[in-house]
């Protein structure tokens, strides 16, 4: 009986060992005229069903810059950002902070086009294939491998047959470059939390319009008279979504 019993534990933990699913951790630089042309880094960590995209400023220190009649204050950006894209509910989860509020905001994976071209390239010593798609308003290039099979890719360039190892627009608006690739049997939390509001993006878009524009129109009224002065990058930018240009209302 008891050895019986120890055959039924030992193919249990082998059937638990070989159920469980690597992870994936890919880690990436980001930059462009987006981002005002600093440098971010960025860790796509995921599975087959499920990946979570981070993103932050190497560099958070705030910029001045006085030229003539005109200064210039360079806002750094001291977040991180979190987006989370499920296949099973087909969605994308991009968590939100506003005035020390956290939210969701939502919208369906979008279902690229991509045109898989016979071009090859070696980046990081992986053989890639060249594909590209058009995508809210910018043409994307990207770069991929066939040979780790996933559906996601870095921020929303999803629907490859191959993860993503360098991907950019032709406007150089975004840039994503892939600088480490590693498995982990690590049980990373690609949960979401169920207690935040969730609101869908073209709601928040719209509504993120109306905020800036009234911040404008108060700092215009503030610095009347004044020394024109220009703040830059997220709070004050009038294209804080410029990667959703493309976005249909």
């Amino acid at each position: 009986m008891k050895i019986k019993l120890i055959i039924l534990i030992i193919i249990f933990l082998e059937l638990s060992v070989h159920s469980q699913e690597n992870f994936y951790q890919a880690k990436y630089t980001m930059t462009g005229k987006y981002l005002n042309n600093e440098l971010y880094n960025a860790t796509l960590i995921f599975n087959s069903t499920k990946s979570l995209y981070t993103y932050r400023v190497l560099s958070n220190k705030d910029k001045e810059n006085v030229n003539d009649d005109k200064i210039s204050l360079t806002y750094s950006d001291k977040n991180t950002y979190y987006l989370y894209s499920d296949k099973i509910k087909d969605s994308i989860f991009d968590l939100t902070n506003r005035n020390k509020k956290y939210f969701y905001v939502t919208e369906a994976i979008p279902k690229l086009k991509w045109r898989l071209l016979k071009d090859e390239k070696i980046i990081n010593k992986i053989k890639c294939l060249k594909a590209t798609t058009h995508f809210r308003g910018k043409n994307y290039i990207a770069w991929y491998t066939p040979s780790i099979v996933t559906p996601f890719g870095p921020w929303k360039l999803h629907g490859l047959p191959g993860l993503i190892m360098k991907a950019y627009d032709e406007s150089e608006i975004i840039n994503f470059e892939i600088i480490d690739l590693k498995t982990s049997s690590a049980n990373f939390k690609l949960d979401l939390d169920d207690k935040l509001e969730k609101i869908n993006l073209i709601s928040f878009v719209k509504e993120e319009k109306q905020r800036i524009e009234k911040l404008i129109k108060v700092f215009k009224s503030r610095t009347e008279g004044h020394a024109s002065s220009v703040i830059s990058r997220r709070d004050m930018e009038d294209n804080y979504y410029d990667l959703e240009k493309g976005l249909k209302f």
